[in-house]
């Protein structure tokens, strides 16, 4: 009964991947604030959901599921984040749920940053570099989201745009990355199988934010 059960969330895991990964791109390219943009937003949103829950559903006690887990959780905290900060917009009041999500966004940090710990004494180049990688972009979202939920800092102009666009390009990045290193059959060394999407991606969320901030920043002038 059990393992009927996992052959179905490893499914709606698939497919739900599939279709985030398909779709996610027509946000990326079609006119921001669209009807295209707009709808192909809300698809990939709860296909990435459906991504998200299958893997707690899948989830034991095996190293390479609890880096698909931790990839997961960062994924969709970036999805989850993206979709809040247009919501949420010149107000910014976070929500409970909005908290819940940015602390169990910092424990599976913490969990990754204390495998990348681990793997590093044990002299496991793949898991520490990998791992920490990933906690520390996942640190860094956490930190910003908590400052600016707390007041500590002004938001910049427009900066729910921003980090809209950077959000969730985010979790594209993550979701090419799981299913990069899930269809890896020696293809590429792992290190670049797991880190080349987030290095281009990164290089891409720098440029569209600079774009964006520029065109922002000559309206107001």
């Amino acid at each position: 009964m059990m393992e009927a059960f996992q052959q179905i969330v490893l499914w709606i895991h698939i497919i739900a991947g599939g279709i985030a990964l398909i779709i996610g791109l027509v946000p990326m390219v079609s006119e921001k604030g669209s009807m295209l943009h707009i709808q192909s937003g809300k698809i990939y949103y709860w296909a990435m959901f459906l991504v998200f829950i299958s893997a707690l559903l899948r989830f034991r006690p095996e190293m390479k599921l609890i880096f698909l887990e931790c990839i997961a959780i960062f994924s969709f905290y970036n999805t989850f984040t993206g979709r809040r900060l247009v919501q949420m917009k010149l107000g910014m009041n976070p929500q409970l749920i909005d908290w819940i999500a940015l602390y169990t966004a910092f424990l599976f940090a913490t969990i990754m940053a204390g495998i990348s710990v681990w793997g590093f004494i044990n002299h496991n180049t793949f898991l520490w570099v990998t791992l920490g990688f990933f906690s520390m972009f996942c640190f860094r979202l956490v930190l910003t989201d908590w400052q600016i939920f707390n007041k500590q800092v002004l938001p910049e102009n427009m900066h729910w745009m921003l980090n809209h666009i950077a959000r969730m390009t985010g979790s594209y990045i993550a979701t090419l990355t799981a299913f990069i290193v899930v269809n890896n059959k020696g293809y590429l060394p792992e290190l670049v199988a797991w880190l080349s999407p987030a290095v281009i991606g990164t290089l891409g969320i720098i440029r569209w934010r600079s774009y964006y901030r520029s065109k922002f920043s000559q309206k107001i002038l």
